[in-house]
């Protein structure tokens, strides 16, 4: 490798590991990002060039930037310099998180960033991300619950009635509140014998353990007023 490519391989990758420095609070995801990348190049560095004798003192170590380089790195080409790069890159960015859908393989995960968009009230989105945590995970009682919830503030009452239902079955313990708001939808159907059994449902519970009873409590406050 010339003079020249040595340079610009140099100060390519302190560079980049440079990059984090001076990003502000409102940067820090992508701060991250570049700490992760750093460290994976200085990994594969150490996997692909390691040292190969007795001692360690054959060998000078010249400090750039926050990486160490050895002179046999001098012999790495650009081709395979830019590969590792690149890898890197695409195994830190796979699996995250758009602002509107999360594709993930893990029920929790994926239920999580669907409460993080109920709580920004992007109902739409968050029904979307509740269908894909029941495909994954398809007993999971608490996406059912977040779902029915989710589909009232939309106006599908019969498919909120069918989620919440599903929510019981798996089970009943978990969100007093959820009955309440099985009644109400039940009453905008006009169907009143349904709508009676939940009510008293959600009065029947009061004072009981349920998974939800501290989280929901906000809920069933406004709920008690009406």
């Amino acid at each position: 490798m010339d003079r020249l490519t040595k340079n610009r391989t140099s100060h390519s990758i302190s560079l980049l590991c440079h990059l984090k420095e001076g990003i502000g609070p409102t940067h820090q995801k992508t701060a991250a990002f570049l700490l992760i990348v750093r460290k994976s190049i200085e990994l594969q560095f150490a996997k692909l060039f390691p040292f190969e004798g007795p001692s360690l003192d054959k060998y000078s170590q010249v400090k750039r930037g926050p990486l160490l380089f050895r002179n046999d790195l001098t012999t790495m080409s650009m081709k395979n310099l830019i590969l590792f790069i690149g890898l890197c890159l695409l195994q830190t960015s796979q699996a995250q998180p758009s602002p509107e859908f999360f594709e993930t393989n893990s029920a929790k995960r994926s239920l999580q960033f669907a409460q993080q968009l109920i709580n920004k009230k992007k109902y739409p989105q968050a029904l979307k991300q509740l269908k894909h945590t029941i495909k994954i995970k398809d007993n999971f009682a608490v996406a059912y619950r977040e779902l029915g919830r989710v589909q009232i503030e939309l106006n599908d009452l019969e498919g909120a009635i069918e989620a919440l239902e599903k929510s019981f079955d798996l089970d009943e313990k978990l969100s007093r509140a959820a009955f309440f708001e099985c009644g109400e939808a039940f009453f905008q159907l006009n169907d009143l014998e349904k709508a009676k059994y939940y009510y008293q449902k959600y009065r029947e519970m009061e004072g009981q353990s349920y998974v939800n009873r501290s989280k929901e409590s906000g809920l069933e406050t406004g709920y008690d007023l009406l």
